[in-house]
């Protein structure tokens, strides 16, 4: 009589058997892992009240990163003292508005993680210092440095023709202009290091202006709002814009 071998595995020992002599185990075993998920970007947006319900519309929104000099992101308020930021990478920013006539608000460690959005209020005082006033500027610092940007339109793209200006706060310097080209890009090399103040301004749009300390090379990214149809533009908007004298022999 022939005799019948009966062996036992342990079940899971089995199915890794199984497992491993099916085709679609070799074909996965051979396939390359999935990348992993890329760093998204994020938004940074809110609103700036002057007391607790009128907008405070134009002023000038400045975000970089905390405890860093550059990549700086500029924007204004529109007319309900709304602004955002988009493309913001993982990280504490530090955000500063201004506006004439407004004491400017200062608020750091704001954290900006993918994918939320962040959103922030801020409420805005009248009279303390104006933009570009306060306190004493620092000594003229020493270098060559340049400032690069790009300026774009809230909405419309690549805001070809903006006028950039660059205004030393302690006066020991004189001002330097740029326009922006078809791609909305600008660049004003041999900066020496300290105060300055960025002014970037477009027919119908809200001025941007705010002070940056140079102490390095500097990237800018700026934004434009429209103006509402009732803005009533500061007095300083009024004077007629000074034009770069050009160099003796030119």
């Amino acid at each position: 009589m022939a005799s019948i071998v009966s062996r036992s595995f342990p079940i899971a020992a089995a199915l890794s058997l199984l497992l491993a002599m099916s085709p679609a185990s070799r074909a996965a075993d051979e396939a390359p892992p999935p990348p992993a998920r890329e760093g998204g970007t994020s938004r940074l947006e809110g609103t700036a009240r002057i007391g607790r319900r009128t907008p405070a519309v134009g002023a000038t929104v400045s975000v970089r990163p905390e405890g860093g000099a550059t990549p700086i992101r500029l924007t204004t308020t529109d007319e309900k003292g709304r602004f955002r930021f988009d493309g913001l990478s993982d990280g504490a920013y530090r955000a500063d508005f201004r506006r004439d006539g407004l004491a400017p608000v200062v608020k750091s460690g704001i954290e900006v993680r993918f994918p939320f959005r962040t959103v922030i209020e801020i409420t805005m005082q009248a009279g303390g210092a104006p933009a570009g006033g306060g306190a004493p500027a620092p000594p003229a610092g020493v270098g060559s440095h340049t400032l690069r940007g790009v300026v774009s339109i809230l909405g419309a793209g690549p805001a070809p023709e903006a006028r950039v200006r660059l205004l030393r706060t302690d006066g020991s310097h004189d001002p330097r202009f740029a326009l922006t080209g078809p791609d909305g890009s600008f660049a004003i090399d041999g900066l020496p290091g300290g105060p300055w103040r960025i002014e970037i301004l477009g027919a119908g749009y809200l001025p941007i202006r705010t002070d940056l300390e140079i102490a390095g090379d500097v990237a800018v990214e700026a934004r434009l709002v429209g103006q509402p149809a009732d803005y009533l533009p500061p007095p300083l908007d009024l004077l007629p814009q000074e034009r770069p004298v050009p160099p003796p022999g030119w």
